[in-house]
């Protein structure tokens, strides 16, 4: 297969986009995230979490306070769980094609 994806002289090749794929596959099999990005990633999924955990407790209970603080304390205490949980899971191969 030949060509560019995209349209004009900005157009990458589709050997470009192979060649991307086969050097990063090593990455995701064999490389370990930095703690920096997983902390990141911790961070901005618990913000969108803890916001639809608030809004879902405001829904059930019509109290912004108790929802305010359910979201509070999710917010604090699932990052570090988060964390811990993706840094175990950066050190198992299984599941990743080869």
């Amino acid at each position: 297969m030949s060509g560019t994806l995209g349209t004009g002289d900005g157009g990458v090749s589709y050997e470009d986009v192979k060649g991307n794929v086969k050097r990063n596959e090593g990455l995701r099999g064999g490389g370990m995230e930095r703690r920096t990005r997983s902390l990141i990633k911790a961070f901005s999924w618990r913000a969108l979490a803890s916001t639809t955990t608030g809004f879902i407790v405001y829904v059930l209970t019509g109290n912004y306070i108790i929802s305010l603080s359910a979201a509070f304390i999710e917010f604090c205490v699932k990052p570090v769980l988060y964390y811990f949980h993706e840094r175990l899971w950066s050190n198992i191969q299984w599941g990743y094609k080869r």
